[in-house]
């Protein structure tokens, strides 16, 4: 029942980016927490570096795979996953969700339909924090650190949580702005 509630909700997100006048969306899951420091900044460089083919840019990402940079900076790098997993953190173009929402239906769940059908051809890469996060045991570098990371064993989060029993303030979107 998650996956298909988060499937559904990624697409009916999708649907409203494509009903909005917006060209893109950030979409962020509810187990979702920024990194603490510099995040705007970090999203900024990440935006000044992705191609501008691109169709989505993971902000929160499991790698899998070999990984094609595409820019690297001393800050943050961006690259072209092969394979990986999440979708806690993501920007989507209007063009983009419109390819996804052409392919429903979602089989399984989302990060894994996304991955296993190479985003659809939707020109994907990821955007880390450079200098941190895990150290690839062949190179021993470190592959960068997730902008937006996920935290499914915590009770608070970023952003609004939808189970009561998690919130025990009233949600006021004025409030978060």
């Amino acid at each position: 029942p998650g996956e298909v509630g988060c499937a559904r909700s990624h697409v009916a997100l999708w649907r409203m980016l494509l009903e909005s006048s917006c060209d893109n969306m950030l979409i962020l899951e509810d187990d979702c927490q920024f990194v603490r420091y510099r995040f705007a900044q970090a999203l900024q460089c990440a935006l000044e570096q992705v191609p501008s083919d691109w169709g989505i840019l993971y902000l929160g990402f499991s790698s899998r795979g070999p990984r094609e940079y595409v820019s690297t900076t001393d800050w943050v790098h961006v690259y072209k996953p092969t394979y990986g997993f999440h979708t806690h953190a993501y920007l989507v173009t209007r063009s983009a969700a419109e390819v996804l929402l052409n392919q429903l239906p979602v089989q399984g769940p989302i990060d894994v339909w996304l991955a296993d059908h190479q985003w659809f051809d939707v020109p994907t890469y990821v955007a880390a924090i450079a200098g941190e996060g895990w150290v690839d045991k062949e190179t021993g570098e470190c592959e960068g650190l997730n902008l937006v990371g996920q935290y499914r064993r915590r009770l608070t989060s970023d952003v609004h949580q939808s189970s009561p029993s998690v919130n025990t303030t009233p949600f006021s979107p004025a409030a978060k702005t």
